[in-house]
């Protein structure tokens, strides 16, 4: 499953998800890009039936909290309005999240591509100087443990066992594949093929340049943990320890009263910083050390 949020596969339930297209093909609309996420994910899966699934699921994921609410508050009419919010915020949540997740599985996927690109290379450094052809080092990468990177490899053999040329069958991969490394390799491997050059050059060549990329974002890295690590013992401590202790001395010296609930909201506050903080250290590590 593509989102975590589909109830109805967008394969599967095909006949009952298109009495909904109208909001699917409205939403292309205003969301285009998804029609080439869902390409390099699974090209059998059409942009409106996906996000008429996506559609129908926030609703029925929707409907269900403010009908525990009704059932929590049952006489309370007054509070409709508070039932009529919570479906409008779930809807429009999890209808965001259906839709952007595509995308972000790609950029995960081109991350994974990107991680294992290097390691291919070299094999088929290895396999092409010891006189295999580029052929067979591309069955031998693509039934290797190479991951994602691995898996794309395995289209090309097929593309080529079904007659298509070794140039033609990369040159497909390349139009679809999202990795910008590994699209450039595939481009250079195809126009060289063409045009009769050396491929064992063209290897080198982007073998030499992912290499000096990932160092530099290595670098780059480090240098940004540094200064969110300063960020995070700051606004996760720091701050938030002198708050408390400045006010326990203004209150006593003025006679000033500091309710509960804001001391509560300076340590909650402080805590989703922290989160917000690690959360994006994570997420921002360059590939080539995940």
């Amino acid at each position: 499953m593509i989102s975590p949020f589909i109830l109805f596969n967008p394969l599967k339930a095909r006949r009952f998800v298109r009495r909904f297209e109208f909001f699917g093909k409205l939403l292309l609309r205003v969301v285009p890009f998804i029609e080439e996420d869902l390409e390099v994910l699974d090209p059998r899966i059409k942009a409106h039936v996906y996000l008429s699934s996506a559609f129908l699921s926030a609703f029925v994921y929707a409907l269900f909290f403010p009908l525990l609410l009704f059932i929590a508050t049952w006489g309370a009419k007054e509070l409709w309005f508070v039932e009529l919010a919570v479906f409008l915020y779930m809807f429009f949540f999890i209808l965001v999240i259906n839709i952007v997740y595509p995308r972000a599985k790609v950029q995960d996927m081109s991350k994974k591509i990107d991680r294992d690109l290097s390691f291919i290379l070299n094999d088929m450094l290895i396999q092409l100087r010891s006189g295999v052809l580029l052929y067979d080092a591309l069955i031998i990468t693509s039934t290797s443990n190479y991951g994602m990177a691995s898996k794309k490899l395995k289209r090309v053999v097929s593309r080529i066992n079904e007659g298509y040329s070794d140039a033609e069958a990369l040159g497909e991969l390349a139009r679809t594949i999202r990795s910008n490394f590994m699209r450039k390799t595939l481009w250079q491997l195809s126009t060289a093929m063409r045009v009769g050059g050396d491929v064992t050059d063209v290897l080198e060549s982007i073998d030499k340049t992912v290499k000096e990329y990932n160092e530099r974002e290595l670098k780059r890295y480090l240098e940004k943990v540094n200064l969110l690590l300063f960020g995070y013992l700051l606004l996760g401590a720091v701050v938030p320890a002198i708050f408390l202790v400045t006010g326990v001395i203004v209150s006593a010296i003025m006679d000033i009263e500091f309710s509960e609930l804001l001391i509560a909201v300076v340590l909650v506050s402080s805590l989703l910083v922290q989160a917000f903080l690690v959360g994006f250290i994570r997420t921002s590590k360059p590939a080539v050390i995940e």
